[in-house]
Parts: structure tokens; C-alpha cells; sequence
């Protein structure tokens, strides 16, 4: 990954609530299972978080077992209920849950997004199709 595909983390939407990860490598990406379905690996904003980028990097370790030092994209639904930002970040580990869903780019593009069900609320309704525009730009460029 080249300089200029890194996001400026230290940049965070000011009304941010929560933060994830979608991680990613040249083949595909990976999805966390959750009581509510599939999701990035996220949660809430901590006390202590200073910026998005810092709630994210903290809960991909937490639930995912992965430490990123950047990220290719962000996201952020400034008008959604939940306010989450959510990072594009290339990796090579693999994130340690056994309900993490690998995605391969080429069954993401045929079937037009997410191509597994049951959906965390945050990607099912993901108003203005965001976040699978993200994600399928990304998915198209590999």
C-alpha cells in the first residue's frame, strides 16, 4: 500500500458514537459475527478515545486479534442513528475470531454486496448504499 492510499486518522467526525474495521486483503474481507449478524469489527466509542481511528484500532484488537497502524478508507454515515466510522484497512493476519466470514472481492461484485445474511442492522440498512459503495470500490480496484 502506497502513501497515498492512507487515510489521515487523526481526522475524526466530531459526533462519531462508534468505530469499526472491515479488513481486508488482495483476495477479499473479512466480516465479525455478532448477536445482531454480521458486522465490521466495532463497538461503542470509549472514554478514553480520542479520535475514531483510536475506537477502531481498539476493538479490531479486542474482537478481531489484529493490530493496524493504517487504514485506506473511512466511512461515516453522518446522518445515520448509530454515527459509526468504519475503516477499510488492508492486513495479511487473519482476525482471530471463528465467526469472522471471509468475502472473496469476486463474490462481493457478482452478487452485487453482501453476499451472507443474517446482516448487522448497521450494513443491512446502510442508508445511501455507503458502505457497500465503499467496499465495492475497493472490491473493483483489486
Amino acid at each position: 500500500m502506497n502513501d497515498a492510499q492512507v487515510v489521515d486518522t487523526s481526522v475524526s467526525p466530531r459526533d462519531y458514537k462508534a468505530a469499526g474495521v472491515v479488513p481486508f486483503n488482495d483476495d477479499g474481507f473479512w466480516l465479525a459475527r455478532t448477536s445482531s449478524g454480521y458486522a465490521d469489527f466495532g463497538g461503542k466509542r470509549g472514554s478514553s478515545d480520542e479520535t475514531a481511528w483510536a475506537t477502531a484500532r481498539r476493538e479490531m484488537r479486542e474482537k478481531g486479534g489484529v493490530t493496524l497502524d493504517r487504514c485506506t478508507l473511512m466511512l461515516f454515515h453522518e446522518e445515520s442513528v448509530s454515527k459509526a466510522a468504519i475503516f477499510l484497512c488492508q492486513t495479511q493476519a487473519a482476525p482471530v475470531p471463528k465467526e469472522a466470514r471471509f468475502i472473496t472481492w469476486k463474490d462481493f461484485i457478482e452478487r452485487g454486496g453482501f453476499p451472507i445474511e443474517p446482516l448487522h442492522p448497521q450494513l443491512k440498512y446502510d442508508k445511501g448504499r455507503r458502505i457497500q459503495n465503499g467496499i465495492m470500490d475497493l472490491a473493483r480496484s483489486k
